[in-house]
């Protein structure tokens, strides 16, 4: 069963939290624990679906920064918003190409 969670920056702490999405009529909310209390709100811009898992098993959002080294090895970031990400793929040794 695919996992639907959730990640966004909570307003007035800047805490990222996560866990269920709720798109409330006084804003958006992360439930950490399906449908119970405290829900956060959390800024708007912010909120990120996780996609899948890595291949050690840490979770990869819509919005994170993905680097792999030279040896393959991959590192996920933190939130970014969209108009800040660029993706690009490596051709052989040194040759990058870029969407942008």
């Amino acid at each position: 069963m695919k996992t639907i969670k959730f990640k966004g920056v909570e307003v007035g702490t800047g805490k990222v939290v996560y866990g269920d999405f709720l798109n409330g009529a006084s804003g958006k909310l992360i439930y950490e624990h399906r449908g119970t209390l405290p829900a956060r709100y959390v800024e708007p811009e912010s909120v990120r679906q996780m996609v899948g898992y890595d291949k050690n098993g840490n979770e990869i959002y819509e919005g994170d920064t993905i680097i792999i080294d030279d040896k393959g090895e991959m590192t996920v970031g933190e939130i970014l918003p969209p108009q800040y990400l660029k993706f690009g793929v490596l051709k052989g040794n040194s040759d990058y190409e870029s969407n942008s």
